[in-house]
């Protein structure tokens, strides 16, 4: 995390806090804070207003204890509540009715200031809604009809569509970020101007065809959706900074911030609420005179403008100033108690004012801040001036830093903390830059060096903490300050990095610190052991629990983790320690009914563990309990009974004992006649299927109800110190009081906190919490008196009431608009537990109802119908009213799902539900869509049921479908696991791939689920894959993949539970993460790098200056693993290396080929003498141990270096040289890769005969610079090679050259017509002849000599040589080449000229039975493709020029400089290495060939080198590429002239391509979704994949074509990645 982060999660109102900005250091109290700023009161009262984004560390001392602490200190003494210092007489326990506490609306019923109030005839709080966040289809519609307002709808439908697509609402995803982009830009809103250019003025301007105004309340509706966005992205911190900076809504921030209780941002929001809002909501009113009262503060009161007040908020302001004048017991007159006008506000205004009533003035810093003194500005100015003058270099630095020279910065920060300025500010500086760049070795090692020096203890460790959840390999990291005390948290760290990053390898390295340094033992022991279960490393865990478990755990709860841990091994090599574990938890256990419980458990366990013998014993055992008489329900104990059997009836049968199965059978079928496996092992039809009748006993046993995992984890969760921060008896989480004081507590909670509450996330949170205090005193294993209150049953009703809370406010949060499979997950939960408590009926009643409503309703309706049912009903007599009320009307309406998903709804209902069953099986059959029911219950059955069915009848066939619904999902559920257990076996996956997309039950699940489908078919897919492929790179691509798709699913799942996601596939990702790690380690174990090290080449050896240049090549081994943070160091006795940055830090991939490099040596005479010397070579590198752990590499080896003699080299000849700046290549020797180009192009254009076509065009486009012009001159060169009399080729070169603007013409046609008589003069004597002996002449001064005429002069003159042409015996073609066509586009497009030239063109092809060529740029089709010319370019056919080919670039750059050996053979001066360098580099561009080779060339005559190595080139453009300009080596890179405003879209270009190449690094590819930051990027790069300039594959990843220039952009600017 950033400071940034760290500090906002850590900063409070009130606190004391010592922080630093730069080299200034600030103390004082924090008085306010937003995700920007924070405002600072200093001891001079001045405050200070600080950009969090500059602190560099910080301190926090104890809170001030304010006026707001003092009343809260007095009221706690009395006993009472903050807030609520006037009430009366404690609650009542709750309603002897229902047995359950009860619950009411926000305030308690004797509140004295609302009787009070009430008294005085004020009503106005006595119906309080609790305030909703509006979501952002709301504002958007508000502005419905309203100009501008389209583009608000529509990004309200791209919304909802990501969302319902995705699943998920993260704001890092792109469809949902691209929306966010535009509505950041709609919040934009230029600065008002009038028609003279002043600011402000009062009446609208017309603006890009927006009013002012209408834009200005688009730009808050804006703001207010990204606002209502982020807080449904549950990113609330960013909707409350939206809703703080830029939004109106202050009742739905408000809500947002209650919802997180974020008691700074209620308060804010309440102020500007009652302040500003034109109608106010009872509930805020009501905090803030609760606020206003506790604080003291009154200050809002002293700016509250009566002339503002309107009718619809004046009666919340009335009600609040009676409030306070109440409270303070100032008496007003009777009269005013009717009046409710703005002249009454004003009087009671007047009486509190003259009383003179001491008031705080807190409040007065929510309003906004209108002006920044003077003063200060200047005081700020002088104190910047003063620094600058004390640490020029400290300053220098940070001036580096932001024009984002980064490596001058850190040069320069170190300076300064030598020079002394201010040495505890640039070290945290210097510390923050190394972070800032990602670069963690480094900041870690500048934190050891500097850190512990300079820095104060607080922000040294607060640097240190982000460096280790970043780089946990930093650890080493050793201060002064560890050595005395270590204030790292590491049981928190590795918290937070299990369950907010998921990864558990760098969570097990933490843990493993916070045990050895014995922090949180007992946490950090049972945490570890779990994420080792987790990633199925059993031995591990139980080992941990061995060692450190039995000593620092309560050892209930040490036992329960082991059963746990045992229960996911399932392996039968364990058995003696799951008869320990449970032997010892039954010694611990008095009560009959959780002894049958235990046995149950074990029995079921053993039944897993393949172990039948100890299955049927400890079953027995169980029934033996039960029959004891233990088991108060005799429902209840019917159906555990029937469960018991049953599991001992399958081990009999697993065991071969038939008869013995059978007599167990028939012992079940007397208390349950149609139980199907009974029925099978007496019909001789039982399969045996071992895990299936498993999950039968797992899923139907009973005792307590079992809590849901999804519920479990919630409760442990929660932190009792964070929950119950003041007591006293809470230690590291765990309760260590005696049953008395956790009776007190829980009381305390349900008769305030419950009572109070309307908040449904923190009413379930209430419950929560009592249930897993009570939780930990059941389990403490102390004696507890009061049975009767600390009881299972009654814990189960707190997690069932917890449960159904959380249900309702999982159904009315701000997701998605008609997804209810979370709510109705914890509606299930919520029924299943309260069926069979006696107290928490109406928790059974209105969870039901709630699940049920969820097919015929929208969740507003919802709300509407049974937001407050639970607060209402008193009596189970209510609640059956209720239920059967409810559920009536509900079924009075569509089913709003598929037919199939209500279905299986309705089965899961009525088979865990049977106080529902029987009423709701009535309405199903009442119901308008019963047929269609009954056609799904049909498929299921596979039975055709008549379309009239009595109700007896529909019950036995719905019964027989709920049983064949259970085996389906069971089936469904047992292929998955196999599949997932056998994932790297390749016929098993692909075998169960199959099945799975083939599955019946895929069509009953909910629509959450069907998405989860969807993301696990993408991870066996990418497991398919790397199971199919043996290439490394590909298989670690494939398994990262898989194991990203697996995470993220995970993520979801925990984001948006289901029952089956939660409680079955989220268990079984968990082991597939284990299994990947395990195959990841084999993977990488099985390709640890191979690195070779040998010559490259031949030494370049200058004598005279003792100078030996040497290729080295450093090869990995094809298909190994990459070698990581590779280092190489050179020794040797007779030479020294020159360079010191060698191969530093780089990469080595395992791809076979050479990474080499040219190494200087300065040697001595001997080695001159002796022409050999050698070197040793020192590796160190990095590899992987699995997917997430590093490991260190090493090898050394001995190269011997021969010299040979300079007066071998030749001088080459530079035939690249005259093409360096880009000239047409007449040379035929010099021009590559064209001759089939050519041969296509004359067989397009000729007919069959070979005549030219006439009155066609043939286009020629492409990049600048890619020979276009060079094949157009050997385009005419083979013409006239063809039939040197026949065509007539006139080429008037760039049409750029001409002088056209306007409608003029002229000029042009003279070119023209000049181009064709030099042709014939020059090339046709034959044709001159007889055109002399015709009397037919061009002459060109008659054309100049009547300028307006000159058009016809020009048509006349071209149909007469047309005319004559046709007439003579031998054919002959005119064909006209013209380059740069498409400058005629652009200057139309600017206004330079008309499109007369246009209608001409086509008319004079066509006319004159001319074939015309012409060259254009590479945004030529827009030019044909545009309506205006569409018609003009009828008779043009396109053929685009595109960079050489691979073959013909490498003969382009091989044979011009080719070496003649001893034998007077041509051979290569390329090793093959140095040529795949040079066509990576360039792409086949001839341009970039040539100006490559050309440099090269120069560099090799210099060096005095023979052959060319990869080494040589790699030195080449270490010494020469930041001399390319960027305009004339790569101008076609990122020039795109389609565009009209091409100065804005080359730097849009520019930027892109900054953006792969910075991203990419090293690598060759980038992810595309990381390159696009914009809306709008995604076009850019189609626009460069179709110049030629990028390729994108299967739209994941692209890269840039030419790599010289990524490699000169990442040279020029770093691979710090800019933002725009």
């Amino acid at each position: 995390m950033s400071v940034k982060s760290n500090f906002l999660d850590e900063v409070k109102i009130g606190k004391n806090v010592e922080l630093m900005i730069g080299a200034k250091e600030i103390t004082g109290v924090v008085v306010s804070v937003d995700m920007e700023s924070v405002q600072i009161k200093r001891e001079n009262s001045k405050t200070a207003t600080i950009a969090i984004d500059m602190i560099s560390y910080y301190e926090f001392g104890e809170a001030e204890e304010t006026a707001e602490m003092e009343r809260e200190k007095s009221l706690e003494e009395a006993g009472k509540l903050p807030g609520e210092a006037e009430t009366g007489n404690d609650h009542a326990e709750g309603t002897a009715e229902t047995g359950e506490e009860s619950t009411v609306l926000f305030v308690p019923q004797n509140d004295s200031l609302l009787k009070k109030l009430e008294a005085r005839g004020v009503t106005y709080f006595s119906e309080m809604s609790v305030p909703s966040v509006r979501s952002y289809r709301e504002f958007a519609m508000e502005r419905e009809g309203h100009v501008g307002a389209s583009e608000l709808l529509s990004i309200t439908v791209s919304l909802d569509n990501a969302i319902l697509e995705l699943h998920e609402t993260s704001p890092e995803d792109c469809k949902i970020r691209g929306n966010i982009i535009k509505l950041e830009r709609l919040m934009k809103v230029p600065a008002q101007k009038n028609m003279k250019g002043g600011a402000n003025a009062l009446s609208p301007v017309p603006m890009f065809g927006l009013l002012y105004t209408e834009r200005n309340e688009n730009a808050k509706a804006a703001a207010n959706m990204l606002a209502a966005l982020y807080g449904q992205c549950k990113c609330e911190k960013l909707a409350l900074d939206i809703y703080r900076k830029e939004g109106g809504d202050n009742v739905s921030a408000f809500a947002v911030a209650e919802s997180i209780r974020q008691e700074e941002g209620m308060l804010l929001f309440a102020c500007r609420h009652f302040m500003k809002d034109s109608v106010l909501q009872p509930y805020i009113v009501y905090y803030l005179l609760r606020s206003m009262i506790a604080k003291m503060d009154y200050s809002l009161l002293t700016r509250l403008d009566t002339r503002k007040t309107t009718k619809d908020n004046l009666p919340g302001r009335l009600a609040l100033l009676k409030g306070v004048l109440l409270f303070c017991d100032i008496e007003y007159p009777k009269e005013l108690d009717e009046a409710a006008s703005s002249e009454a506000l004003q009087q009671l205004l007047r009486f509190f004012y003259e009383q003179d009533i001491k008031t705080d003035e807190g409040m007065l810093a929510y309003l906004p801040v209108t002006h920044v003194p003077v003063a200060d500005k200047q005081d700020k100015q002088e104190k910047q001036e003063k620094l600058a003058a004390e640490c020029p270099t400290l300053m220098k630095a940070r001036r580096a830093r932001e024009e984002k020279r980064f490596q001058a910065a850190e040069k320069l920060f170190i300076e300064a903390i030598r020079r002394k300025e201010r040495p505890r500010g640039a070290a945290a500086d210097l510390v923050s830059l190394m972070m800032q760049r990602h670069l963690w070795s480094r900041a870690a090692e500048y934190l050891e060096q500097y850190g512990s020096l300079y820095m104060r203890k607080v922000a040294y460790e607060n640097l240190k903490k982000q460096i280790l959840s970043k780089a946990p390999q930093s650890l080493k990291v050793v201060s002064r300050y560890e050595k005395n005390d270590d204030a790292t948290d590491y049981f928190l760290l590795a918290q937070k990095i299990d369950i907010e990053d998921k990864d558990p390898q760098k969570a097990i390295t933490f843990y493993k610190e916070a045990i050895k340094k014995r922090q949180r033992m007992a946490s950090s022991v049972a945490n570890l052991a779990s994420v080792y279960a987790r990633l199925q490393m059993y031995p591990e865990a139980l080992a941990l629990l061995q060692d450190y478990g039995k000593k620092v755990m309560e050892r209930k709860a040490y036992l329960n983790l082991r059963i746990a841990i045992l229960s996911k091994a399932k392996d039968a090599i364990y058995k003696q320690d799951v008869l320990e574990t449970y032997g010892a938890l039954l010694r611990m256990v008095a009560a009959g009914e959780k002894q049958a419980e235990l046995y149950f458990s074990e029995a079921y366990l053993f039944s897993q563990m393949g172990e039948y013998k100890e299955t049927i014993r400890f079953f027995q055992q169980s029934l033996r309990r039960m029959e004891q008489g233990f088991y108060l329900d005799e429902e209840r104990k019917q159906r555990q009974t029937v469960n018991a059997l049953m599991g001992i009836c399958s081990a009999y049968f697993k065991l071969d004992d038939i008869e013995k199965a059978k007599e167990f059978a028939r012992k079940i079928l007397r208390l349950q006649p149609q139980n199907e496996l009974a029925q099978s092992i007496i019909a001789g039809e039982f399969k045996g299927n071992a895990e299936l009748s498993n999950v039968d006993l797992e899923e139907d046993a009973i005792g307590m109800a079992k809590i849901s995992g999804y519920i479990s984890q919630k409760i442990e969760g929660l932190s009792l110190e964070n929950e119950l921060k003041k007591q006293q008896v809470i230690k590291e989480g765990i309760f260590i009081g005696n049953a008395y004081a956790g009776y007190k507590i829980i009381d305390g909670i349900i008769h305030g906190q419950v009572r109070v509450s309307v908040n449904d996330e923190i009413q379930s949170n209430n419950y929560f919490v009592v249930a897993k205090l009570m939780r930990q005193i059941l389990d403490s294993g102390k004696e507890i008196k009061d049975v009767t209150f600390f009881n299972e049953e009654r814990y189960q009703a707190y997690v069932a009431k917890g449960t159904y809370f959380y249900g309702n406010y999982r159904l009315h949060r701000n997701d998605f608009a008609d997804n209810f499979d979370t709510a109705r997950y914890c509606f299930f939960e919520a029924y299943s537990m309260a069926q069979d408590i006696k107290n928490a009926y109406r928790c059974w009643g209105v969870s039901t109802i709630c699940y049920i409503q969820t097919y015929f309703y929208p969740k507003a309706e919802i709300r509407e119908k049974s937001g407050r049912l639970f607060y209402t009903l008193k009596n189970p007599e209510e609640v059956d009213k209720a239920f059967q009320a409810n559920i009536n009307e509900a079924f009075q309406n569509d089913i709003r799902t598929s037919i199939e998903q209500f279905t299986a709804g309705m089965l899961e209902l009525t088979s865990y539900n049977a106080r529902a069953k029987e009423f709701v099986l009535e309405k199903i059959q009442n119901h308008a869509q019963f047929g269609r029911v009954l056609d799904v219950v049909s498929g299921i059955v596979a039975e055709t049921i008549p379309d009239t069915i009595d109700a007896e009848a529909f019950t036995k066939v719905w019964n027989k479908a709920a049983n064949v619904y259970a085996e389906m999902r069971r089936t469904f559920l047992h292929m998955l696991g196999n599949m997932m257990d056998d994932v790297f076996s390749i016929g098993q996956l692909q075998e169960g791939y199959e099945k799975f997309n083939e599955n019946k039950f895929l069509p009953y699940l909910n629509n959450t689920d069907s998405a989860y489908m969807e993301d696990l078919r993408k991870i066996f897919i990418a497991l398919l894959r790397y199971n199919e492929i043996s290439d490394f790179d590909y298989k670690a691509e494939m398994l990262g993949t898989a194991d990203d798709a697996r995470r993220h699913l995970e993520e979801k799942i925990h984001e948006y539970p289901t029952a089956l996601a939660y409680e079955k596939l989220l268990p079984k990702l968990a082991q597939l993460q284990g299994k990947i790690i395990k195959e990841s380690a084999q993977l990488y174990g099985n390709a640890e790098p191979d690195i070779s090290v040998g010559l490259s080449g031949d030494c370049s050896v200058d004598e005279e200056n003792l100078l030996v240049s040497v290729p080295i090549a450093f090869t990995n081994k094809n298909n190994v693993q990459t070698a990581d943070n590779v280092s190489v160091r050179i020794l040797s006795d007779n030479a020294d290396v020159l360079q010191d940055e060698q191969l530093s830090k780089g990469l080595l991939p395992g791809s076979g080929k050479a990474e080499e490099k040219i190494f200087e040596f300065r040697v001595t005479p001997e080695v001159i003498q002796n022409k050999t010397f050698s070197i040793q070579i020192a590796i160190q590198y990095q590899y992987k141990k699995n997917m997430t752990e590093f490991q260190e590499g090493a090898m050394e080896t001995v190269l011997s270096i021969p010299l040979y003699s300079e007066t071998a080299f030749q001088p080459i000849e530079n035939k690249f040289e005259p093409y360096r700046n880009g000239s047409e290549v007449r040379e035929s020797s010099m021009f590559y890769g064209r001759e089939k180009d050519l041969d296509d192009i004359v067989r397009q254009i000729s007919n069959e005969s070979g005549k030219i076509l006439q009155g066609r065009c043939l286009a020629l486009y492409g990049q600048t610079r890619t020979g276009k012009s060079s094949l157009l001159h050997h385009l005419g060169r083979r013409l006239r090679e063809i039939n040197p009399e026949g065509n007539i080729i006139v080429n008037i070169g760039s049409i750029g050259e001409q002088d056209l603007h306007g409608n003029d013409i002229t000029g042009f046609l003279y070119t023209l017509l000049e181009g064709l008589k030099c042709e014939i003069d020059s090339n046709h004597p034959r044709l001159k002849e007889r055109m002399r002996k015709a009397g037919l002449e061009i002459d060109l001064a008659r054309f100049w000599a009547a300028p307006d005429y000159a058009q016809l002069y020009f048509n006349s003159t071209f149909k007469e040589v047309k005319r004559f042409l046709e007439s003579v015996e031998e054919k002959y073609n005119i064909v006209v080449m013209i380059d740069e066509f498409t400058y005629i586009y652009d200057w139309i497009r600017r206004g330079v000229m008309t499109d007369r030239i246009m209608k001409f063109w086509k008319a004079f092809i066509q006319n004159n039975g001319i074939f015309a060529i012409i060259i254009g740029q590479d945004h030529m089709m827009k030019f044909i493709n545009e309506k205006q010319f569409t018609n003009d370019f009828g008779s043009t056919d396109l053929w685009k020029v595109t960079y050489l080919a691979e073959e013909h670039a490498k003969r382009l750059m091989d044979e011009p400089i080719r070496l003649l050996d001893e034998n007077g053979e041509s051979i290569s001066r390329y090793k093959p290495e140095a040529l795949d360098r040079l066509y990576e580099l360039t792409a086949g561009s001839a341009f970039l060939i040539m100006n490559l080779c050309a440099g090269l060339v120069d560099y090799l005559n210099q060096t005095h080198t023979i052959f060319v190595t990869r080494a040589h080139i790699e030195d080449y453009l270490k010494k020469n590429l930041t001399t390319f300009e960027e305009a004339r080596f790569f101008e076609p890179q990122y020039d795109d002239k389609s565009s009209a405003d091409s100065d804005e879209s080359n730097q849009e270009n520019k930027r892109i391509l900054h953006r792969i190449a910075q991203l990419s690094g090293k690598k060759e590819w980038t992810p595309l979704n990381s390159v696009i930051e914009r809306e709008g990027d995604f076009e850019l790069l189609e626009a460069l994949e179709q110049r030629d300039v990028v390729i994108i594959q299967g739209r994941e990843r692209c890269k840039i074509k030419v790599a010289l220039y990524k490699e000169w952009i990442i040279e020029k600017y770093g691979l710090e990645v800019a933002h725009g």
